[in-house]
C-alpha cells in the first residue's frame, strides 16, 4: 500500500479538481460542450507528471521505469474512477444537462453507454499520457563511448 499512496493521493486530488472544473463549467453553462473535456486530459497530464516526479524523487537511484509507469497509470485510473462516479450521478440526476449533452454529440445513447464512454476516454488518455511522460524519466541504458 505504501507504493500506491502517491497514486491514491494524486488520483483523489485530480478527481476532485476534475469535478470542480466540471461544476465551474456548469455554472457558466459550458459543461455540455464536449470540447472542454480536452482540458480534463491536461489536468490529468499535470497530475500524472507530478505523481511520477514525486515517485522518482522518493525512490532516488532505485527509481525504475515500471514503478513510474505504474504510478502514472494508477493516478489516472483513480482520478477517472472518481470523476466517472460523479459524472454518473450528475448525468442521471440532471435531465437538462443530459438533454443538452445528447444534442451536442448528436447521438441518442443510453445512460450506461455514455458513462462507460467517459470512463474509457479517461483510461485511454491516462495510458497515452503516462507513456509520453515516462519518456522524460526514462534512464538511457546506452553507454557513451568517448
Amino acid at each position: 500500500m505504501k507504493n500506491q499512496r502517491i497514486s491514491l493521493t494524486y488520483g483523489i486530488i485530480t478527481g476532485i479538481v476534475l469535478i470542480v472544473y466540471f461544476l465551474i463549467l456548469g455554472i457558466i453553462g459550458w459543461n455540455s460542450n464536449p470540447f472542454f473535456s480536452f482540458v480534463n486530459a491536461g489536468i490529468c497530464a499535470i497530475a500524472i507528471f507530478l505523481a511520477i516526479k514525486n515517485r522518482s524523487r522518493i525512490d532516488g537511484k532505485k527509481f525504475k521505469y515500471q514503478n513510474g509507469f505504474a504510478t502514472g497509470l494508477l493516478t489516472g485510473f483513480y482520478a477517472t474512477i472518481i470523476f466517472t462516479i460523479f459524472f454518473g450521478f450528475y448525468y442521471t440526476n440532471n435531465t437538462d444537462f443530459a438533454n443538452k449533452l445528447l444534442d451536442k454529440i448528436s447521438l441518442n445513447p443510453q445512460e450506461g453507454i455514455l458513462i462507460f464512454s467517459v470512463a474509457i476516454m479517461g483510461f485511454a488518455s491516462t495510458l497515452v499520457v503516462t507513456l509520453a511522460i515516462m519518456q522524460l524519466f526514462k534512464i538511457s541504458r546506452i553507454s557513451k563511448k568517448p
